[in-house]
Parts: structure tokens; C-alpha cells; sequence
């Protein structure tokens, strides 16, 4: 088991990996010292809040390390889930046009981010084709995704939407390193029946159902994947 010092070290690893890989990437290396004066690190414990629906939009966060959901309010008291997020997906981008963030994110785990000012992230969009050629990709990749999402939960019964969740979770985390067939990271069972509209008794009938189809294997909290192409084919089916 590592020590924490050890996970400190991995951490800033990553972090250290993935900031001198992105930016340079995309950007003149005349912006490299610009971004390095305004960027912020930032560390966000399970459950905390990377920013709020409603909060002035102020910047976007790099998910550095760890693992996000992002949530929308529907009424006063509940949030939908919107979308799930891994290293290297940006945060908050979606309000660049709006003077509020018009969602929230949330840590599913420990996460480490780097903050952004908004003027300094526009900057280096209007100043590096290569960068905003790099952010309409990512809004249209994004918005495909969310639109098929968005399909699917309307059209399809319970089953296939759990289905289509699992493979959300496979295309968002991946597997775990050491177990293959185990998901890197499983959504609680309210959670995973928060995505898919339904009762959270309807959704653990649900993936009980896709165990005994022989896709999934529910083993305690975790969800092992098992046929992961016949459960891709279920969940793009039509109910």
C-alpha cells in the first residue's frame, strides 16, 4: 500500500505530467509564463463542491487528477446528473458565454484541479488557432455525447439506460488497473438511478437483470463488465 507521501508524490506527478503536455500542446510557448502567473492549484475532497450553479463564472477548472460529476438543479431540493468527468476534461467551460456557471461539479473523489481567470482562458483562445480548434472539438464531441445520452433516457426501458450508464462509467473512468473486467470507479446505486430517471429500487432491479444475462457481475459496490461489446450493442438498441 503506498504511503501518503508516496500518493503526494503520484499526485503532483500527474499533475506535473499533465501541465507540461496540454498547454504546450496547444499554445505558443509566449503564453507558457502568462499561464503559469494566473493559474491556481486547487484540491477538492469527496463530496465538495469545484463550483456551484448560480456562482459567478469566473474561470474553468482542469481536472487534474480524480474523478467529477457535474449536476444541474431541477427543482429546489434535487440536482440531476449531467455528465461524469477524468483527468484531462476541462470544467465550467460551458458558461463562457454566461456571467453565472449554469451547473455544478462535484468531487467524486479526491481531486486536483488548476483554476483558470476566465480573461486569461479567452485570451489564449483568440491568440491559438490550434487551442480553439482544440475547444470546438471538445464542445462537439461534447455535445454529441450528451445528445445521444439525452436519446437514449427518453427512449429506452430502465434496463438499457443502466446498460448505457455502465458504458458511460467504461468511456468516462475505464477499468480498474489491476482487476480488467472491474470498473475503475462504480456511481452509487442513487446515483446510477439519478442518470437514468428512475427509483433506485428500479435500478438495482435493473442491473440485477444484467447480471443474469451474464453482462455485468455485481460484486458488493462495484460492477465487473463482462461482455462489455454485447453490452454496448444493448444499450444503443431501440426499447
Amino acid at each position: 500500500m503506498n504511503t501518503k507521501d508516496e500518493r503526494v508524490k503520484n499526485i503532483n506527478s500527474k499533475k506535473s505530467v499533465f501541465w507540461e503536455l496540454f498547454f504546450p500542446k496547444y499554445c505558443s510557448s509566449e503564453w507558457i509564463p502568462l499561464i503559469n502567473l494566473y493559474k491556481r492549484n486547487q484540491s477538492f475532497k469527496v463530496g465538495e463542491r469545484i463550483f456551484n450553479e448560480g456562482d459567478v463564472m469566473d474561470g474553468v477548472y482542469l481536472l487534474i487528477s480524480g474523478k467529477a460529476k457535474v449536476v444541474s438543479r431541477y427543482d429546489k431540493n434535487n440536482e440531476r446528473i449531467l455528465r461524469l468527468a477524468a483527468e484531462g476534461k476541462i470544467l465550467g467551460h460551458r458558461a463562457m458565454a454566461h456571467p453565472n456557471f449554469t451547473v455544478s461539479a462535484v468531487a467524486l473523489t479526491e481531486c486536483t484541479t488548476i483554476f483558470i481567470p476566465i480573461e486569461i482562458f479567452l485570451k489564449l483562445i483568440k491568440a491559438n488557432p490550434e487551442f480553439g480548434m482544440f475547444m470546438i472539438n471538445f464542445f462537439a464531441t461534447e455535445l454529441h455525447e450528451s445528445e445521444e445520452r439525452m436519446k437514449n433516457m427518453i427512449h429506452h426501458d430502465v434496463k438499457l439506460r443502466v446498460a448505457d450508464i455502465i458504458i458511460m462509467l467504461v468511456d468516462a473512468f475505464g477499468y480498474h488497473e489491476t482487476e480488467k473486467t472491474k470498473l475503475s470507479f462504480t456511481l452509487c446505486r442513487k446515483d446510477i438511478a439519478n442518470i437514468a430517471g428512475t427509483t433506485y429500487e428500479t435500478a438495482i432491479r435493473s442491473l440485477f437483470q444484467l447480471q443474469e444475462m451474464n453482462l455485468i457481475e455485481l460484486d458488493k459496490k462495484t460492477i465487473l463488465v463482462k461482455k462489455e461489446a454485447e453490452l454496448r450493442e444493448l444499450a444503443s438498441q431501440k426499447s
